[in-house]
């Protein structure tokens, strides 16, 4: 019989949902800052979410390295 084993850890899950999170959030300030003209803030604001989907597709892999 073979052993059930969970396809994340509880830590893994933890790190998803903070990062969801963030995603969330940083969504909404680059819209707002799209609307108010602050390209800057818009561009690092994506920057930033850029690397968050980088981090889930790292936890999806269960890739522990940081490249």
């Amino acid at each position: 019989m073979r052993k059930i084993v969970p396809r994340f850890t509880e830590e893994q899950l933890k790190a998803f949902r903070a990062i969801t999170g963030a995603s969330n959030n940083l969504n909404q300030l680059t819209k707002k800052a799209n609307q108010t003209g602050l390209l800057d803030v818009a561009t690092e604001c994506r920057n930033t979410i850029s690397h968050i989907n980088h981090c889930i597709n790292k936890l999806l892999r269960h890739d522990c390295e940081d490249n």
